[in-house]
């Protein structure tokens, strides 16, 4: 199974997080990089959130306007994998 994607620089938005977060076959993912692309907290949240990819131990934001995650849905999440995200710039 897929463990690592990294898709940077290529435009994806909010709908391709949400849609990536609703997609049951990423969840042997661990490594997810989806750097210098479009993602605000909307699709951050999606991402943070969603139990597919509750396996996740890194996920890189890196240079995405990323702002307004919703905490309500953060704190109800249930508890994942993740070790370490990347939020710079």
């Amino acid at each position: 199974g897929l463990r690592e994607l990294e898709l940077v620089g290529c435009g994806l938005g909010d709908d391709a997080a949400e849609a990536m977060a609703g997609m049951p076959g990423l969840a042997g993912l661990r490594s997810l990089s989806l750097r210098d692309n479009r993602l605000t907290g909307r699709g951050a949240t999606a991402l943070l959130t969603s139990p597919h990819l509750a396996g996740l131990a890194y996920l890189d934001l890196g240079q995405n306007p990323v702002r307004g995650l919703d905490r309500r849905a953060l704190a109800a999440a249930p508890p994942g994998g993740l070790r370490a995200a990347e939020f710079h710039g």
